[in-house]
């Protein structure tokens, strides 16, 4: 793949070293499933790891990109599962994911690693790697017109599979951006998901991938109404929860125990987080002060603008990396109030 396919597939291969981990996980959280199915199983690192740890399984791999499924079946070839896996081409976004599922006999596990990539990126590289475009959360107004309609392709990925295992006693581990996995469970938890459990590991995205994202294991048990809450865990190592995630009326709150200790001083804020808007509108609204004292754009256009309606700004990437004064910064970003 050349670096614009790569960037619009979100191609992070997984290492076979990290697939043998999450597989041994499974394995001792008493994981022993009869059916074994990779959505997107690239050049099959998770086939082969699971094909060794769970040798009586039945794989079946589907990926878009026919070399990687080339490979994957030479990959296969050397395991015990040989005899027993199948991967074919496929896009994900035209097949029937809820057939397949009830094809599979046994305990089913749905395993992966999906794209790490936006819906924006794509669209922005005139990019075909997208579902159908609908307003498939149901959001409404400035909501589905502005960044809220952004969303990473993983999120609506893990939500067809969520939506195809409703009813089904099964497992699904998969590796995504946290924030993913934290929307994936607010929606199952709000749309009757049938979500029976549900926990995160936390992965270092840097060591295994190269890419500095807050990236995790999701991993739930679908097939009946369970609490909505997950247990979140340091690493894949972890034994005991760091935090327990869940519902808090309609939002989703990081420490749900503490939270519900603490709920009576609740209070209700003026103020509506509109993610996204900054994000789609960084050309325009990111401006940097040029020697002369006027502002300028990420579009390099000088523009005057009232002091009123200028704030500093500080993004996540600054605050993990300790920068919390944007005015000792050599270039000062200053945005926009929308």
């Amino acid at each position: 793949m050349n670096v614009r396919a790569k960037i619009e597939f979100g191609d992070f291969q997984t290492p076979a070293a990290l697939a043998v981990e999450v597989c041994a996980l499974l394995k001792r959280l008493g994981v022993e499933p009869d059916s074994v199915i990779e959505p997107t199983c690239g050049t099959g690192a998770f086939l082969v790891a699971a094909a060794d740890m769970f040798p009586k399984a039945v794989l079946s791999g589907w990926d878009i990109n026919a070399d990687y499924v080339k490979q994957a079946r030479v990959a296969l070839k050397a395991t015990q599962a040989a005899n027993q896996s199948d991967v074919q081409t496929q896009n994900f976004f035209s097949h029937d994911w809820a057939s397949e599922t009830v094809k599979a006999g046994g305990c089913l596990l749905v395993l992966g690693n999906p794209p790490w990539v936006t819906n924006s990126a794509v669209a922005s590289l005139n990019g075909s790697n997208l579902p159908v475009k609908e307003n498939f959360m149901g959001l409404r107004g400035i909501a589905a017109r502005t960044g809220k309609a952004n969303f990473d392709i993983s999120e609506w990925m893990l939500i067809q599979l969520v939506r195809a295992l409703r009813g089904r006693d099964a497992w699904l581990a998969m590796l995504c951006k946290t924030a993913t996995a934290r929307k994936l469970l607010r929606y199952a938890w709000q749309n009757d998901g049938h979500i029976a459990e549900a926990s995160i590991y936390r992965i270092d995205a840097k060591k295994h991938f190269g890419a500095s994202v807050d990236a995790c294991l999701l991993l739930l048990r679908a097939g009946k109404n369970g609490p909505s809450e997950a247990a979140v865990f340091g690493d894949l190592d972890k034994l005991k929860p760091d935090v327990k995630i869940g519902l808090a009326g309609k939002n989703l709150v990081a420490d749900v125990r503490t939270y519900r200790r603490l709920r009576n001083f609740e209070g209700l804020c003026p103020y509506q987080w509109r993610s996204g808007v900054k994000h789609d509108c960084a050309s325009i609204m990111e401006l940097w002060r040029n020697g002369g004292g006027k502002m300028r754009n990420k579009l390099n256009e000088e523009v005057e603008l009232e002091p009123d309606y200028l704030f500093p700004l500080l993004k996540c990437s600054d605050l993990a990396n300790g920068r919390t004064k944007p005015e000792q910064m050599s270039e000062n970003p200053c945005f926009l109030r929308h």
